[in-house]
């Protein structure tokens, strides 16, 4: 005769673990806009990192889609304008094509937009659409949705622009927390 095998609460339980383990590091990531010093304060699953180049750090998500990003926040496509390269927005509607950029992989891109979505007195700087860049970032209404250091801005602004659907070529206007620009 064998001993009759003794059960304990450790056996049926212990399928539990690893999935109480899954919930709790899925549910520790900070959210899109929030500061950190590296990847791992944003994500310990690894799905978005931290940008340590704005004041105190930024998590975000790189190579955003238009349904990709949480839901506080949207995803905004980016240019690096060209800091000599000015150009003029006059007869253009945003987003702005070539307009008067001297490379024909260049697009004008508005230095500020006004709450009409026009470019702030019909200047902007050259951009290469090579530079072009999708992150999500933090979606606000006004400054005070955004942290210290920080405002809400407008698409249209500093490089910034609406990600283009299929529904809507240009994209739909949106406003997201970015650093506060520094004094020189």
């Amino acid at each position: 005769m064998h001993a009759p095998q003794s059960t304990t609460i450790v056996r049926p339980l212990m399928w539990r673990l690893p999935l109480v383990a899954a919930l709790f590091v899925a549910g520790c990531g900070a959210k899109i806009g929030d500061s950190c010093r590296s990847n791992i304060d944003c994500s310990p699953l690894g799905d978005r990192f931290c940008d340590t180049a704005p004041v105190n750090g930024y998590c975000t998500q790189e190579d955003c889609g238009p349904t990709s990003c949480p839901s506080e926040a949207v995803c905004i496509r980016f240019f690096s304008p060209v800091d000599d390269e000015s150009c003029d927005t006059k007869d253009e509607t945003i987003p702005f094509s070539r307009a008067n950029c001297p490379n024909a992989d260049d697009r004008c891109v508005c230095d500020q937009t006004n709450e009409d979505n026009t470019c702030n007195m019909n200047v902007g700087h050259c951009a290469p659409s090579s530079t072009e860049r999708h992150w999500c970032m933090r979606s606000c209404s006004t400054d005070s949705d955004c942290r210290d250091g920080y405002e809400c801005r407008r698409t249209g602004t500093f490089g910034a622009e609406p990600l283009p659907v299929f529904a809507n070529g240009v994209g739909t206007p949106a406003k997201f927390c970015a650093p506060k620009p520094t004094p020189f």
